[in-house]
């Protein structure tokens, strides 16, 4: 609503630092957005001609009369925010300092990671690309059928040019609807591509685990337990975080958890 599409994890809604400034302890509060300030911006990012964002902003503010002083962040997003900022730097403390696993381990399970993460998201466009398709392609086949109506119509004389021209017309739709198949084609190549490659992600990763002592990641595993034991679910919401219910659970049940572990 802003004009910063997928810049929510990266730049501050009210001012202009970047999280790398706005994550510190005790920061100073940067320039406050302005609706001007935004249209500024957007009016910037379309004059240089690049993909590159001016400020986070790559578009005008959605509502253009209410400053950005009167937006309302959700409540459940700072929670979850919170929850799993705190519980994956533990995680990342206990890899590091506790099970000390190493490095190929940690770059192998990033690797898997980002994949799960580029397959979900190719996945996500596959299903709207073939939704959207599909719908085209019913509205298409009723095209069709109205035209070999029309043929067959007394109306329409056999080899006439008003004849010639509805078969025309018909091929032409025959020929949208291959094209639309090739492109789901391509659609699934590319979705069974990637998840070849997370495939092999994924066994490098468990031979890596393989190569490590008996007693490694027993700490992680004891987490994982203990998590599923007050029905909290790391990776239930796409990213691999926890979603506003497990964030709400956690918090609630934290002292619990912690006994138990």
């Amino acid at each position: 609503m802003l004009g910063k599409d997928n810049s929510s994890g990266h730049h501050c809604t009210q001012c202009n630092l970047m999280s790398s400034e706005w994550s510190l302890p005790n920061h100073a509060v940067g320039n406050q957005w302005t609706i001007s300030a935004l249209m500024e911006a957007a009016e910037e990012f379309v004059h240089q001609g690049s993909k590159k964002a001016v400020h986070s902003i790559i578009e005008p503010p959605h509502y253009p009369d209410i400053e950005p002083k009167f937006y309302i962040i959700p409540i459940l997003h700072i929670q979850m925010g919170m929850v799993n900022k705190a519980f994956f730097t533990f995680t990342d403390w206990v890899d590091d300092y506790v099970e000390n696993i190493p490095q190929p381990e940690l770059d192998a399970r990033h690797n898997v990671f980002v994949q799960q993460q580029l397959c979900e998201s190719q996945m996500e466009e596959r299903d709207q690309f073939l939704f959207t398709k599909y719908v085209e392609v019913v509205e298409l086949r009723s095209e069709i059928k109205e035209l070999k109506a029309a043929l067959k119509s007394p109306a329409v004389a056999p080899k006439s040019d008003e004849c010639q021209s509805i078969q025309l017309e018909i091929e032409e739709i025959y020929a949208n609807i291959l094209s639309f198949e090739d492109e789901e084609e391509n659609w699934k190549q590319k979705v069974r591509s990637s998840k070849d490659q997370l495939r092999e992600r994924k066994m490098y990763l468990q031979q890596l685990k393989k190569e490590c002592p008996i007693n490694a990641q027993s700490v992680d595993k004891m987490i994982q337990d203990c998590l599923k034991h007050f029905n909290i679910h790391p990776k239930v919401y796409h990213g691999g975080d926890f979603n506003g219910v497990c964030s709400h659970r956690l918090m609630l049940c934290a002292n619990d958890l912690f006994d138990v572990l």
